[in-house]
This record gives C-alpha cells, sequence and structure tokens, in this order.
C-alpha cells in the first residue's frame, strides 16, 4: 500500500512511502517511482533543484515508517497505541518457552497483526484477525516442536 504525504519543498512532486513487505524495508516513491538509497538517506532533488535528504525511519513492528525530511519529522500515520503493541506482541512470548522456533513463529505473527492494525478493517475486526493470528501461531508453534523432536529423537 502506498501513502502520499506532501512536503512545502515537493509541491511539484507527488511523494509516497511504500509499505515494509515481509522481506523487503519502505521505500520512498517520487512520482511513483522508487528513488535510491544511499547510506540510509534518500538524496532528492526538491522543486528548487537543491539536494535534500529524507529518511525513513522504522521500527521493527510497524510497516509504517516515519518520514524525516531535513530536521522535520513527519507521520504518515497516527502511532499505534500502547495496547495494540502489548496484543499484537503477544506472540513474542513463544520466544521465553521456545527458543529460536518460538521467536520465529511468535515474530511472524507480530508482524501478521501489525500489517493487519494498519489495514482499512473495523477495530473489532483488527482484535479478532490478530487474536486468530496468536491463536495459530501457538498451534503451529507445538506442531513445529513435536516434528523437531520427533526428527531428533528427543523422548
Amino acid at each position: 500500500m502506498d501513502i502520499p504525504f506532501e512536503h512545502d519543498s515537493f509541491k511539484n512532486q507527488n511523494l509516497s512511502v511504500k509499505q515494509a513487505g515481509w522481506f523487503s524495508g519502505a521505500k520512498l516513491l517520487i512520482n511513483g517511482i522508487a528513488a535510491k538509497k544511499s547510506k540510509g538517506k534518500f538524496v532528492v532533488r526538491a522543486d528548487t533543484g537543491e539536494e535534500m535528504h529524507i529518511q525513513l525511519k522504522s521500527n521493527l513492528i510497524d510497516p509504517i515508517p516515519k518520514v524525516v525530511i531535513g530536521d522535520q519529522k513527519m507521520l504518515l500515520a497516527k502511532p499505534l497505541k500502547w495496547y495494540e503493541y502489548i496484543w499484537m506482541g503477544l506472540p513474542i512470548g513463544l520466544a521465553f518457552i521456545g527458543g529460536a522456533i518460538g521467536a520465529f513463529v511468535g515474530a511472524s505473527a507480530c508482524y501478521s497483526s501489525a500489517r493487519i492494525f494498519r489495514g482499512e478493517r473495523s477495530i473489532f475486526s483488527k482484535y479478532a484477525l490478530t487474536g486468530l493470528i496468536s491463536v495459530t501461531a501457538v498451534i503451529i508453534f507445538f506442531i513445529l516442536a513435536i516434528v523437531v523432536q520427533l526428527l531428533i529423537g528427543v523422548k
């Protein structure tokens, strides 16, 4: 999903951010074309011809980054609430009981939940779907743990 935004230095250009994917980070689009990243920043030309630095700052969970143009921070979406982070992060608890397998399954579920919370669904749907993802993550974890135990011969 592309999220358009505006800045005074780019009135004649269309700026947008493409959300982070499963295996790729967020991308800055200028007039629909992905900008090139260099050393963690995008160097782009403003309407005046001046070079400006744009950064996309993300946390590990939220697929929508914050945009930093020069020293000005811009929010593309309202921040998630603390209780939404806790709800999304519940599957991370699998890491404490299941090591690497639990961490992988929990982190995948957490990231999937974050994408749902950033979607266009109703609040009820968001909580129901992310709750279902958490339950499914626990089931998948136990199935994977049993398979691994069978493969290595633990009794």
